[in-house]
């Protein structure tokens, strides 16, 4: 992945962060902490199955959890 797909993603995520703040789903920035972990979980059944091929998707998951953790820190 390259710095410009990176910059395009963080775009994104600001965009849904925005959203987010006027959203009644969205709480604080536990809330995002809360889904990365539930990723991350998802993640470890992934790898205890031996199913690789939906891991990708997963650790997608979590990069996109992660970026709107961050972003929902920025203060």
């Amino acid at each position: 992945m390259n710095s410009e797909v990176i910059a395009q993603l963080i775009e994104v995520a600001r965009t849904k962060n925005q959203y987010d703040e006027s959203n009644s789903w969205f709480q604080d920035s536990q809330t995002c902490f809360k889904e990365i972990h539930l990723e991350l979980k998802e993640v470890s059944e992934e790898l205890a199955s031996g199913r690789t091929c939906h891991l990708e998707d997963e650790l997608g998951d979590v990069l996109w959890d992660y970026l709107n953790f961050l972003l929902s820190l920025d203060v």
